[in-house]
């Protein structure tokens, strides 16, 4: 195939399939970029797990890179120095050597298109290389929040394309970076056609229990819950380094009987056992798992996470958008002391979720490519 029609996908290091939603979005986004070119995934350090069967899969380094800050702090705060250690060794050399690997990446590359998933990623692009750079945070996190997202930004090469998840994120970029945005989908084999009815007040929470994701608040919002005398069931999902932190947390509020610890899972149809999801995060890039929940006719209630939020969630409409624990514990009360208004939210919750379909990604990423092409190529 001519490499013109290539498309790289370019990831700093591949993750573990429990990492997040950066896997489930390219697992998605890949099989419909296949249809119209040739896509190989490349990790500039060895992958923790080779999770992409339908793509070859070309390792550029066989440095064992270890870019988890969280697992940096807890090895400091163990002593496990050793462990520790990985972390700035990694940012170190990656700081100091990076031409190698951008020679390499050229010479694969050639004339086929980049896709960075990431701004690390993007610091191994070949300079004055055009390519399309994806931000799957919030704009806060890489470009005004913490110096370890600022560095990653100042460091990359400049995009000739920014992809951000929301339209308010790219409105907040500089023109430099070519800014624009696109929404993550869901497949429509997610879509739950049947029953929609209330499932005996039965709520779940999904993500990584990682601080971003502030997983001890589902665990306060559930303690405002049981102050109202509601009846509930409250599952979460999710592997992290608070795991601990979590189960001790769920311990001390006495509510093991209200609150399970599930695990991580990959099924993406055990939204359709609920009624509601919550999503707790301190800020997001999107939110997938509010369109999973939506393909499923689950609503979901959430905290004002970014401006973003409102372009997933039509408050009070097919969920809310809550301040404080109090307003999570008031709005699931009246949802399940009304069985009618329950049903109607969830309804709304399906219908809108078209608009993150897979059809409507499929034409938004050939009109973005096609753009980059006609400029760039």
């Amino acid at each position: 195939m001519n490499d013109k029609n290539k498309i790289y996908i370019l990831f700093e290091q591949l993750p573990k399939v429990n990492s997040g939603g950066l896997i489930t979005a390219y697992r998605a986004l890949i099989p419909i970029l296949k249809k119209h070119y040739d896509v190989e995934i490349i990790s500039v350090f060895s992958p923790k797990e080779e999770n992409f069967e339908c793509c070859k899969i070309h390792t550029i380094s066989d440095f064992g890179a270890d870019f988890d800050v969280a697992h940096f702090k807890d090895s400091f705060k163990s002593m496990e120095f050793k462990e520790a250690a990985k972390f700035p060794v990694t940012v170190f050399r990656c700081l100091l050597f990076p031409q190698k690997i951008r020679s390499s990446i050229r010479k694969l590359t050639k004339n086929g298109i980049i896709i960075a998933v990431s701004p690390a990623a993007a610091r191994f692009v070949p300079k004055n290389l055009p390519y399309i750079l994806e931000i799957h945070s919030s704009y806060q996190y890489f470009f005004d929040g913490p110096i370890i997202g600022r560095l990653q930004t100042r460091l990359m090469t400049k995009p000739a394309l920014t992809l951000f998840r929301t339209k308010a994120d790219s409105m907040k970029a500089s023109s430099d970076i070519h800014p624009s945005f696109v929404y993550n989908f869901c497949s429509e084999q997610c879509i739950q056609q049947d029953d929609v009815s209330p499932k005996n007040r039965r709520i779940l929470f999904v993500g990584r229990l990682e601080d971003l994701k502030d997983p001890l608040r589902v665990v306060d919002c559930a303690k405002s819950l049981e102050k109202l005398g509601v009846n509930f069931v409250l599952d979460i999902y999710g592997e992290g380094s608070l795991k601990a932190s979590l189960l001790e947390y769920i311990h001390q509020s006495g509510l093991e009987n209200k609150i399970y610890y599930k695990g991580y899972t990959n099924d993406k149809t055990i939204y359709r056992n609920y009624d509601l999801l919550w999503v707790t995060s301190k800020t997001e890039g999107f939110g997938l798992v509010i369109i999973e929940a939506k393909a499923q006719a689950i609503p979901t209630i959430s905290t004002n996470w970014g401006e973003g939020v409102y372009e997933v969630i039509a408050d009070k409409e097919n969920g809310y958008i809550c301040k404080t624990n109090e307003e999570f514990a008031l709005v699931t009360r009246e949802l399940f002391e009304n069985p009618l208004k329950l049903t109607n939210m969830k309804l709304n919750a399906l219908a809108d979720f078209s608009r993150f379909s897979q059809k409507n990604a499929e034409t938004d990423w050939m009109n973005i490519i096609n753009y980059f092409q006609n400029e760039w190529f």
